[in-house]
């Protein structure tokens, strides 16, 4: 991992069509990571490979590489991320001025070497051209809502899951434990889960807070 991004800040890396800079390759590592499954592991090891392979020459991704570089760089795919960010910058206003993510990403060089200059570097946001309309939503009511959480979710993480079951008296949540996925009814294979986010969704009726 240290050679891939160390090269690829240096010289860049030739996969396929593209040349992938220490801007890019932090994405490619960060975004399988959200899944702990057997066949996302060997996808990211696949990945992981080729871009060590081709930190020592040219190389073709296979065909799940090769579709996620399609969907990162190229910008007809990007639409669902445009939409995103919309709605990011649209809910919170952002610092402006880039050196507030530079010394944020100096800072943390050391304990998050590999990310830092990902998850903390400027977005869209900084320069959106109108500032938010309507002051942050407060959490604190009594919606019955259905909350179910990972115990291991890299991107929503669990102490914020139980931060909002605090929040929200009324509701009730399904943990799921050792599992490190973002995403988890319907996409994880989690039949306890499925099952009863489908009776609630049916019935409307609430489980007890209970750990699948």
């Amino acid at each position: 991992m240290d050679r891939v991004l160390r090269v690829a800040g240096r010289s860049g890396l030739p996969v396929g069509k593209y040349r992938l800079d220490d801007g890019v390759v932090p994405l490619l590592l960060f975004g399988p990571l959200a899944d702990d499954r057997d066949a996302a592991r060997a996808t990211y090891a696949g990945f992981v490979w080729t871009l060590l392979d081709a930190t020592y020459g040219p190389v073709q991704p296979g065909a799940e590489l090769g579709g996620f570089l399609d969907s990162v760089l190229t910008p007809a795919s990007s639409q669902v991320a445009s939409a995103q960010i919309a709605i990011l910058c649209g809910d919170r206003a952002a610092p402006r001025d880039p050196q507030v993510y530079w010394r944020d990403i100096q800072e943390h060089r050391r304990t998050e070497p590999h990310f830092a200059s990902l998850t903390r570097m400027i977005s869209p946001c900084a320069s959106w051209p109108v500032r938010p309309q309507e002051a942050p939503t407060r959490i604190a009511n009594t919606e019955p809502a259905l909350i179910v959480a990972a115990d291991g979710d890299p991107r929503a993480i669990y102490p914020y899951a139980t931060a909002l079951r605090k929040d929200l008296p009324s509701a009730r949540m399904i943990t799921v434990r050792n599992a490190r996925k973002h995403g988890i009814f319907g996409e994880y294979g989690n039949e306890c889960v499925d099952t009863k986010v489908i009776d609630y969704l049916l019935s409307g009726r609430l489980p007890t807070d209970q750990t699948c």
